[in-house]
């Protein structure tokens, strides 16, 4: 309320003080992490956006969640330990990272028809 109030002070046009706010937000939490998708997505009024992604993607439903939160997994064990098992680093082919890559495309196309068709 208080960024609100001093956006209503500062600014003429106050749409751009309302979109440094949101802006800020939204990079505070992105995250390829489903519950931080929902989150965000939310915040503009998208609800239930997983499941039609599922639907576009003519897959299970659950499986966007599941696959984001798989990759996401990893991304962690990436960042947070060096990718390491046990006393070396962790196996990865060059096939699952292009599966992965695929995923993740499969994903954000099914983002931007499903919020596209809601502008």
């Amino acid at each position: 309320m208080d960024q609100y109030l001093t956006i209503q002070d500062i600014y003429q046009k106050t749409g751009w003080g309302l979109r440094q706010v949101i802006e800020l937000e939204v990079r505070q939490k992105a995250s390829p992490a489903p519950a931080q998708i929902g989150q965000l997505f939310a915040l503009v009024g998208e609800k239930g956006l997983l499941a039609r992604v599922d639907n576009r993607r003519k897959v299970s439903k659950g499986a966007t969640e599941a696959e984001l939160n798989k990759i996401v997994a990893r991304r962690n064990l990436i960042a947070h330990t060096g990718d390491r098992s046990g006393r070396g680093r962790a196996a990865i082919t060059t096939t699952e990272v292009e599966a992965d890559v695929a995923t993740l495309i499969s994903i954000i196309n099914a983002l931007d028809q499903e919020t596209k068709l809601s502008r």
